[in-house]
C-alpha cells in the first residue's frame, strides 16, 4: 500500500510539473554530488562520487516541486594484504545506486543569496558486488575466488537545504547538503549523508 502511494505521488508529480504551459519561472538543476554512508557494521566510511539532474517548477511563492534522477558509483579494492606466511588477497568492492527523486522545497530567503528547505521521495536501487581472490605465497597461484552479487531497493525520505547564489539572471550556483533515511524495502534503516553542488538553469 505504502509502494502503491509512493508511486501515485510521483505520477501527480510529473503531471504537476509538465501539465500547461511552461513558465519562465521553471528552473533546471544539474548537480554532481558525493554521497557519504556509514557502515556501522565494518566501520568503515564510504564516499561513492555520483551526479544528477533535476527540473522544477515555481507553483507559487512558497512552494516549488521537483523531479529528477540521480546516480553515484563507488569502486574500492585492497590489495595485497598479507595472510601471514600462507596467503595474499584481493578484494574488490563496486557500488552503483539509481534514484527516483520528487519533492517540494520552500524559498525562506530571496536575495543575492537564496536559501531553500525542502523534502524528497526517494526511490532507490542499489547493485552491490564484491570479490575475493586468494593465492598462494609459496607459488602465487590462485587458491580460491568467490563472488557476492546483492541488488537491494529502497524507498526513503530526503531533508534537504539549498544554498544558492545569483551569478546571472539565467544561471545559478547551489550547495545542497541532505540527509537521506530509507523506511521501507532491503535498505530499510539504511542512512546517508549528501553534499552536492552544481549549476541551476532558469529558463
Amino acid at each position: 500500500m505504502k509502494t502503491r502511494l509512493t508511486v501515485l505521488t510521483a505520477l501527480i508529480t510529473c503531471i504537476s510539473l509538465f501539465a500547461g504551459k511552461i513558465y519562465s519561472q521553471q528552473n533546471y538543476n544539474l548537480s554532481v554530488y558525493y554521497k557519504y554512508m556509514i557502515k556501522y557494521e565494518t566501520g568503515k566510511f564510504y564516499y561513492p562520487l555520483g551526479f544528477g539532474s533535476t527540473i522544477s517548477r515555481k507553483i507559487s511563492d512558497k512552494l516549488i516541486l521537483s523531479l529528477g534522477l540521480e546516480y553515484s558509483h563507488l569502486y574500492e579494492e585492497d590489495q595485497m594484504r598479507i595472510t601471514p606466511g600462507v596467503y595474499r588477497t584481493e578484494e574488490f568492492l563496486r557500488e552503483s545506486s539509481f534514484s527516483l527523486i520528487s519533492g517540494i522545497t520552500f524559498p525562506l530567503l530571496k536575495k543575492k543569496i537564496i536559501i531553500k528547505a525542502g523534502g524528497d521521495i526517494v526511490s532507490s536501487y542499489f547493485r552491490n558486488s564484491f570479490e575475493l581472490y586468494r593465492y598462494t605465497i609459496a607459488d602465487d597461484l590462485l587458491d580460491m575466488h568467490n563472488k557476492y552479487y546483492n541488488n537491494a531497493l529502497g524507498i526513503g525520505i530526503k531533508l534537504k537545504t539549498d544554498l544558492q547564489y545569483n551569478l546571472s539572471e539565467s544561471v545559478n550556483i547551489f550547495i545542497q547538503p541532505g540527509y537521506t533515511y530509507y523506511l521501507l524495502g532491503e535498505t530499510k534503516k539504511e542512512k546517508f549523508f549528501t553534499a552536492s553542488t552544481g549549476l541551476i538553469f532558469i529558463l
